[in-house]
């Protein structure tokens, strides 16, 4: 952490300098001395530590009573009041070096304080120095308690955390009292912690994985976020080209005000050819989500008349995909595979894999069991549909299928059994399709001194485009689309599912 503010600081100069216009007529060139910035940039655990002054307020009078509070706050409050004539000091190019040693030196006295009432109040048991070494607490509201005291926090906090999973167990340092601890992941954290440091007039803006929006576990954090503000959530795929070079990361944007009212607004699943990235960011339009978040989503809809088509999903969709599936055997079965890229990959077999011509099974393929034929080729069609693609988008990882996905409207039991039988045929149309399609593909490799050759079976998915436009025409009509959001599904994402240098296996 020491190196990363050192880095920063070394960032920041080197900017100041370079804006610099030095005039050969003035003193010292006109140039001013850098200023000191060991007070703005600081080194510590932004999780572990005393936020705000209520988080001491509410600790139990047996660990800290009314004198001794009163000690810690006043302390504070002299830091403060020194600092401030520090930089008075700065600006009028005074003397600092012996406000800069006092004030390092009260702050360290009023850190050893505060660490062991947190490690008394939250911790305790095992060796003080080895909690403090490997917790390296950081007390937010003693640090910067001249913006907490005179404005009630931060006005803008902007991060880009890290994207660690957190189990306890495995961590070196314990994270405790937070209300997103279920997410299980330090970005959450950091997110929680950045609100309870702000005002009440604070902007946020995060940038995080994408699964932020799209997993059940981040429900907590999801509302924490919405709650109370306006929020704006971009959202970022990695294929065909990156946000940032290097980071093979899907990533949203989160930026909130405090003025909304618990209202949420989405972009689409943003895709993109490198070439496009200086038009990326102009380009983006919004829409109001907010009453079509579902517990663990927020939704990525493509454009305002989108909403319409889920209202209609919804409406005519008297039981859902995931319903339909059997917890017992049957002779009707199909395959799905859990990566998803730009096509779901539903089979009616296992495809062909083999290790030096012994059959291999991954774990990436799931089977499914239903109860006739006519329904396992429906859903083959409809979880192959473009349809299906599309609501899988807006509301999933866009990384992998998780059993939350088949949460997804169907009106199987509906009357209009002609129609349902003959999507059924479409979905054996499909299969056959595929096969035919198929490549079996050989390659050699070499494994810990063990040289090998896997055979598998490759699916060209966007040849059977025009299949799967059947599908979704048959569809349209089965959910009472009209003929533009049957055009919308048709073409959603077009442009880089059928791209020839795509590879179209799922």
């Amino acid at each position: 952490m020491l190196e990363a503010v050192e880095i920063a600081k070394l960032r920041l100069f080197l900017k100041l300098v370079a804006q610099v216009h030095p005039n050969p007529d003035d003193e010292n060139l006109g140039i001013e001395p850098l200023p000191d910035m060991d007070f703005n940039l600081k080194t510590g655990n932004t999780l572990v530590g005393f936020g705000t002054k209520q988080e001491i307020d509410t600790l139990s009078s047996l660990l800290v009573d009314d004198k001794e509070r009163e000690e810690i706050y006043t302390e504070c409050d002299k830091i403060s009041r020194i600092f401030e004539n520090f930089k008075d000091a700065q600006l009028s190019h005074g003397e600092t070096n012996l406000l800069k040693k006092e004030i390092k030196e009260r702050i360290d006295k009023l850190n050893n304080r505060l660490d062991v009432l947190l490690y008394t109040a939250h911790y305790g048991g095992g060796v003080f120095s080895q909690w403090h070494s490997s917790h390296q607490p950081f007390h937010w509201f003693a640090e910067f308690y001249g913006i907490f005291d005179s404005s009630g926090g931060f006005d803008v906090v902007v991060g880009n955390p890290p994207y660690v999973v957190y189990t306890p167990k495995n961590f070196s340092y314990k994270v405790k009292g937070y209300k997103t601890l279920k997410c299980g992941n330090l970005f959450a954290y950091c997110a929680e912690r950045s609100y309870l440091l702000m005002n009440k007039f604070g902007q946020f803006g995060f940038i995080v994985p994408n699964s932020v929006v799209s997993a059940d576990k981040m429900t907590e954090i999801q509302q924490l976020v919405i709650h109370n503000k306006k929020v704006w959530f971009s959202h970022f795929s990695w294929r065909p080209a990156k946000l940032f070079d290097g980071a093979e990361m899907r990533v949203t944007i989160i930026i909130s005000s405090p003025f909304g009212r618990g209202r949420a607004l989405s972009t689409k699943y943003q895709k993109w050819y490198k070439d496009f990235r200086p038009y990326l960011f102009e380009m983006i339009s919004y829409v109001d989500v907010t009453p079509y978040i579902l517990i663990g989503s927020i939704p990525k809809i493509p454009q305002t008349s989108v909403t319409s088509l889920i209202d209609k999903l919804n409406l005519h969709g008297n039981t859902q995909v995931n319903h339909l599936f059997l917890n017992y055997q049957t002779d009707f079965k199909f395959y799905y595979f859990r990566a998803v890229q730009y096509w779901v990959k539903i089979l009616d077999s296992e495809p062909i894999s083999l290790d030096d011509g012994v059959k291999a099974i991954t774990s990436e393929m799931k089977e499914v069991y239903v109860l006739n034929d006519e329904t396992r080729y429906f859903l083959i069609a409809l979880l192959s549909s473009s349809l299906y693609f599309m609501h899988y988008t807006i509301y999933s990882s866009c990384q992998v299928i998780n059993s939350r996905d088949f949460n997804f409207p169907c009106p199987i039991s509906n009357p209009q059994d002609s129609i349902i039988s003959e999507i059924s045929d479409l979905g054996l149309k499909l299969m056959h399709d595929y096969n035919s399609n198929s490549k079996i593909l050989e390659r050699h490799y070499s494994k810990k001194g063990r040289e090998f050759m896997m055979e598998k079976q490759h699916f060209y998915i966007k040849k059977s485009k025009e299949i799967i436009d059947e599908i979704d025409i048959r569809l349209a009509e089965l959910f009472n689309l009209t003929q533009a959001e049957q055009d919308c599904v048709i073409n959603y994402d077009q442009k880089f599912r059928m791209n020839d240098q795509e590879d179209s296996e799922g």
